[in-house]
């Protein structure tokens, strides 16, 4: 079974997905083939100096600081019963394009999902600028990534291309922000959902797979047939 997953590391919602997703197929306990699918959640964003990531959001999106910030800390306190550590106040607001196109050398390389980890942890809860390249550097030496060829990857603009495919794959289907999940090529989910939304998902397919291979889903629901 597959699972293509389009995300963004800006995202505190594909974080969150991101955990209980995982947790969802360790319980489902069949064969799971993830594919990770770039799609930049504010394409354009450019950290502002001396603004803080609420200030840079309410800024980018014409929103109010105290809402973005409400937001944020009930993210943080969700965060907290999924085993997640979110130091909101003090993420460093970056640019994610460099940290998406090292996600496509990591796969090539068979190592997107620890590639991704560790960047999800360094943004969020370490409060490392992913914006930086030594920074992107380190995070994938220390899953195993050569560093050398790491940063040759920054230093060309590899993978550009990649991004601008998977964010149009992306919409073609409906995708219209981030976390978004199909699974198997029947089911789509929007958002970071239970870990029993998941597993319900994953079970059905994997039914109709066995049954008959099922239909293909639409492009814009959640939790949805695609029929």
């Amino acid at each position: 079974m597959k699972i293509e997953i389009w995300s963004d590391f800006m995202c505190p919602f594909c974080y969150m997905g991101q955990q209980r997703l995982q947790k969802a197929i360790e319980k489902f306990g069949h064969e799971v083939e993830v594919v990770y699918r770039t799609f930049q959640l504010f394409p354009g964003f450019r950290p502002q100096l001396g603004k803080n990531l609420y200030e840079s959001i309410a800024l980018f999106k014409g929103a109010d600081v105290g809402d973005i910030a409400k937001l944020h800390d009930r993210l943080a306190q969700t965060g907290k019963l999924e085993g997640l550590e979110f130091n909101f106040g003090q993420v460093v607001p970056t640019d994610t394009t460099d940290a998406l196109r090292l996600i496509h050398f990591a796969k090539e390389m068979g190592k997107s999902e620890e590639f991704i980890a560790a960047v999800f942890k360094g943004y969020f809860t370490d409060v490392l600028d992913i914006g930086d390249h030594l920074t992107l550097i380190q995070l994938a030496d220390s899953v195993g990534l050569d560093p050398q060829l790491v940063e040759q990857v920054l230093l060309s603009g590899a993978y550009t291309e990649e991004l601008e495919k998977d964010r149009q794959t992306g919409q073609a289907i409906g995708v219209k922000g981030v976390p978004f999940y199909v699974i198997d090529n029947r089911y789509a989910i929007s958002g970071a959902q239970e870990s029993a939304v998941f597993l319900e998902v994953l079970e059905k397919a994997r039914l109709e797979e066995e049954e008959d291979g099922g239909s293909q889903c639409c492009s814009d629901c959640t939790c949805g047939k695609r029929g």
